[in-house]
């Protein structure tokens, strides 16, 4: 009988375990009457957990790209280009139930999910892939107009545009952090186009870091590379808001503007020094340097 109880038990604490645990994880998905638009066409919208939630797929007919790759079967890369937008007979079916209707429960997504190599949340309910439209952040902007009940995604033109390259130029970022014994190590190195990150201190420009590429080597994303930071070179205004629009960095948690770009021919390699707008003058005031590109 004691046996009995002990399974018993067992058994309703295990039970008490999972409800307890779907409760945390599932999120209820209504109707709404709020219209979603991507480009200024409208896509279905649902809201899930208090967010605007789209159906992955249906990006597919607004000029969106989702690549899966053949190694790395659960991640899915979505990629937006100029060329977004509902494509012809593309129609909407309006939806018939009454605004707040609960529809289900969406669960966290096994799948990886990427717009432009950030990770975004996924979820998924009666088999779709469910992203949240603030999302698509990543590729353009995306804005609430509350007298109207509607969210507007608008498509900004990234880098790839401008250099017009096949192969896609993802997020990369490398950072420098101070270790126990006081010295700057890399901490941080997602990027696979660059090299030789470094710090130092030039007494009439001041603080910067440097980053290296290949001069004359290199597949068509380095050669963009190149071109990319060729661009942002010197003082002139547009270069420098160019280099700030695209290039981030912060300096012990602190955002930094970019003031000068230059470049130098070492051996078969550009090495470019991003100078910093910083209110740090020494390099030993440094704990962590970090440099993002977007």
């Amino acid at each position: 009988m004691k046996k009995r109880i002990v399974w018993l038990f067992l058994f309703f604490s295990m039970s008490f375990t999972v409800l307890a645990h779907a409760e945390t994880t599932a999120k209820k998905v209504f109707t709404t009457d709020i219209t979603a638009y991507i480009n200024e066409q409208a896509i279905p919208s649902y809201i899930i957990d208090g967010k605007m939630a789209i159906n992955m797929n249906d990006l597919l007919k607004y000029g969106f790209e989702i690549n899966i790759l053949l190694d790395y079967p659960n991640l899915y890369r979505i990629e937006c280009y100029g060329n977004t937008g509902a494509t012809k007979n593309n129609t909407i079916e309006k939806n018939t139930q009454n605004t707040g209707t609960l529809l289900g429960y969406a669960y966290p997504s096994d799948k990886i999910i990427q717009i432009n190599g950030n990770e975004i949340e996924c979820y998924v309910i009666d088999g779709k892939s469910m992203i949240l439209m603030d999302s698509l952040k990543y590729c353009g902007n995306v804005t609430w107009y509350p007298e109207q009940r509607k969210t507007c995604f608008q498509y900004v033109s990234s880098i790839n545009d401008i250099y017009h390259i096949d192969e896609f130029i993802y997020r990369f970022a490398v950072e420098l952090t101070k270790n126990d014994m006081g010295v700057l190590e890399v901490s941080e190195n997602d990027n696979y186009y660059l090299e030789g990150l470094s710090l130092g201190h030039d007494k009439q420009k001041g603080i910067y870091f440097k980053v290296s590429a290949e001069a004359t080597t290199g597949g068509d994303i380095i050669k963009s590379l190149r071109e990319m930071f060729y661009d942002m070179l010197g003082k002139d205004k547009q270069n420098i808001a160019f280099a700030n629009e695209h290039i981030k960095t912060t300096i012990n948690g602190e955002m930094c503007d970019i003031v000068l770009v230059e470049r130098e021919y070492r051996e078969k390699y550009f090495d470019y020094y991003f100078y910093l707008d910083s209110a740090i003058h020494r390099v030993s005031d440094i704990n962590s340097i970090r440099m993002e590109y977007k």
